[in-house]
C-alpha cells in the first residue's frame, strides 16, 4: 500500500536545497535511532527535555496550539535558536532552572551564546543530565566552554535531515557511533574508503520511498577504526554556521537566513554576510535563466529578526566558489 510520503529538505547547514522522499516508517524509524541516542546518555521517555531548537514558522506565524499541547504531552520545552534575544536567553535559565536534572539538547551555536552570557551575568543553575549539541562543530574551546557552564557531560552528534541522525557519542566509544540507520564511507580523492579524510559519503539503510547511496552530504570527515573493529567518525570539518547580531543586543542563528532560502526555486546556490550590525548582504546564483529573486518578501522576514532599520542588499552571480575548507560557507557574520 502507498504509505503517507511527504517531501523533506535539508536543513541548510550547507544552503543547498535538496529535496527527499520520506514517509511515517521511515520518520519512526529515524525517532527511534534519536532515542536511543540520547538513552545511553541516561535519558527516559517523560523525562525533561529542552531543546535549542530552530523554528523559523514559531517567529514568523507563531506557536500552534497543536504543537504546544505535543510538546506539553512529551514534557518538552522549546527555546527557539533562530532568534536568541535576551528574552529567549532567560526563557532557557527558567528552564533550566525549573526542570533540573533534564536534558538538553540544542544547536551548538546558540547553546555556546548561552554560556557566555552565562559566565558574564553569573548565572546559576542546576546541572542538567547532559547536553547534546548538532547543527555544528563542536570544536574544543567550545566544550570546554559548555562543560564548564553547565557542569556535565556534553554530547557531540551528527545529523541532517535528508537521512536523520547520522552519529553520536558513546559514554564507552571514541569518537562518534554511527547509528545502525546508515552507512558513513569517506571519499579520500583516492577512492571510497572506510577509513581515512574526505567528502562524507551517507548511505541510509531505513528510507524504503527514496533510498540514497551514497549521497554527498557537502561536509567533510574523518572516520577512523577502534581496536575493537568499530568504525567511528573521528572529526567533523566544516558546517560551521555564525550567529548574527541585532542592534539591540540579540542573537540570530545563522541557519534563520538559510531556512528561509533552501526551499526557493528561484535560487541555486547562495551566500549570507552580516557586514555591519544594521547591514545583511545576499549574495545569490539564481536558478536557469532567471537574473533576480523576489525580494521584498525576503526582505520582511529578515527585518522582522534583524530590526526594521536593516538594509538589506543583493548581488547576483552565475557561481559561488568554495571556501577554502572544501565547503561553501552560507552564512557569515563579519560583526564582532
Amino acid at each position: 500500500c502507498i504509505r503517507d510520503r511527504y517531501w523533506n529538505a535539508s536543513g541548510g547547514s550547507t544552503g543547498e536545497p535538496c529535496q527527499v522522499l520520506q514517509d511515517k516508517v521511515y520518520l519512526q524509524r529515524a525517532r527511534a535511532v534519536t532515542l536511543s541516542q540520547k538513552n545511553s546518555w541516561g535519558y527516559l521517555s517523560g523525562m525533561p527535555l529542552i531543546k535549542v531548537w530552530g523554528d523559523e514558522r514559531e517567529i514568523v506565524r507563531g506557536a500552534s496550539l497543536l504543537g504546544r499541547v505535543r510538546r506539553w504531552i512529551k514534557n518538552e520545552h522549546l527555546v527557539n535558536a533562530f532568534l536568541f534575544d535576551t528574552e529567549r536567553q532567560e526563557l532557557l535559565l527558567h528552564y533550566l532552572v525549573q526542570k533540573s536534572g533534564g536534558f538538553i539538547v540544542g544547536y551548538v551555536q546558540a547553546l555556546a551564546a548561552f554560556a557566555q552570557v552565562a559566565v558574564k551575568a553569573g548565572w546559576d543553575f542546576p546541572s542538567p543530565l547532559a547536553v547534546m549539541v548538532s547543527a555544528g562543530v563542536c570544536y574544543p574551546e567550545v566544550r570546554t566552554l559548555l562543560s564548564s557552564v553547565f557542569r556535565c557531560p556534553v554530547v557531540d552528534r551528527y545529523g541532517s535531515r535528508e537521512v536523520g541522525n547520522i552519529a553520536c557519542e558513546h559514554p564507552q566509544v571514541e569518537g562518534l557511533r554511527i547509528a545502525d540507520s546508515c552507512l558513513l564511507e569517506v571519499d579520500t580523492g583516492n577512492g571510497v574508503k572506510s577509513t581515512g579524510t574526505g567528502d562524507l559519503l551517507v548511505t541510509s539503510l531505513i528510507n524504503d520511498v527514496m533510498p540514497l547511496v551514497r549521497y554527498r552530504i557537502g561536509d567533510r570527515g574523518t572516520l577512523k577504526e577502534l581496536a575493537t573493529g568499530e568504525i567511528v567518525l573521528a572529526r567533523i570539518q566544516g558546517r560551521t554556521v555564525d550567529m548574527f547580531r541585532t542592534r539591540n543586543g540579540s542573537l540570530v542563528d545563522g541557519e534563520f537566513f538559510t531556512h528561509l532560502l533552501y526551499n526557493n526555486p528561484e535560487i541555486d546556490i547562495f551566500q549570507v554576510i552580516q557586514k555591519e550590525l544594521d547591514q545583511i548582504e545576499f549574495t545569490i546564483a539564481p536558478t536557469g535563466a532567471r537574473e533576480h529573486i523576489a525580494e521584498e518578501e525576503i526582505n520582511q522576514q529578515v527585518r522582522k529578526v534583524m530590526g526594521q532599520g536593516t538594509r538589506v542588499e543583493y548581488s547576483y552571480v552565475k557561481d559561488l566558489p568554495p571556501h577554502p575548507s572544501g565547503k561553501h560557507r552560507y552564512t557569515i557574520s563579519e560583526v564582532q
